[in-house]
Formats: C-alpha cells, sequence, structure tokens
C-alpha cells in the first residue's frame, strides 16, 4: 500500500523506497529551497513558495522564531531584527 512521501521531498511516479539518494528519481528527491513541501509532494515546488511568517529551509515549513522575522514569501532563513528593533513573536 502506497505510502506519502516524507515532508520535504518529493516522490515521482515508481518511487520505490524511502531513503533518498540524489538524483536517483526512484528515490525521494529533496523539495527546492524557499518552497513548502508537505508530507505527499509530487513536486519539487510543493505548495510553493514558503508563506509570509515561515522559512522553508529544504522544504519543511518553520515559523520564523522570536528575534527574526520573514517579511515575504519564499524565504529559506530567518531575517535577524536590525539593531534597535525586536520582535518577540513567532511567525512575523
Amino acid at each position: 500500500r502506497p505510502v506519502p512521501c516524507p515532508a520535504g521531498m518529493y516522490c515521482h511516479p515508481g518511487t520505490a523506497v524511502d531513503a533518498n539518494t540524489i538524483k536517483n528519481f526512484s528515490t525521494p528527491q529533496p523539495c527546492y529551497e524557499s518552497m513548502f513541501c508537505p508530507e505527499g509532494s509530487a513536486d519539487p515546488l510543493g505548495y510553493g513558495e514558503c508563506p509570509n511568517g515561515y522559512y522553508c529551509p529544504f522544504g519543511v515549513k518553520k515559523a520564523c522564531p522570536a528575534g527574526t522575522y520573514c517579511p515575504r514569501k519564499g524565504h529559506w532563513d530567518p531575517v535577524p531584527c536590525p539593531p534597535g528593533t525586536f520582535n518577540g513573536q513567532v511567525a512575523q
């Protein structure tokens, strides 16, 4: 019985194992940086760019932590708050 492709990865039709080997398309492949790929993705773009307030290293959506912010779509790394400012909330 089929199992969903892991989060942060995408699976071509006919993927046979759950361990990934880069450029071996019979295994799960990593999604593009800054793209959100939840479990079960079939495309390296997943659901598209990571949403505002989040960053997506290797296709996995993570909330921007306190002390940082992610002001636009498509972040792969949170942006530190500039000197003289702060952000005490997550997912901003």
